[in-house]
């Protein structure tokens, strides 16, 4: 099971490491990586950028971006 939410890019580290608050939760932070189609298609994330992020049920800390919003 996944949990999906959409959130905002705050910080980039080396290599395709992000940080993302959600719009819900503004005290959480997820540490996410680019999801596989993202790479794929060379689409870039930005800090400021809107974004989809898929978390697992078990660790809500880690997560993947599954879509990045114009």
């Amino acid at each position: 099971d996944e949990i999906v939410l959409k959130g905002r890019v705050i910080s980039m580290d080396r290599g395709s490491k992000f940080k993302v608050v959600p719009d819900d939760n503004k005290d959480m932070v997820i540490d996410c990586t680019l999801s596989g189609k993202i790479r794929q298609n060379y689409i870039r994330i930005l800090v400021g950028d809107s974004v989809d992020v898929s978390m697992s049920t078990y660790d809500p800390t880690k997560g993947r971006i599954t879509w990045r919003y114009k």
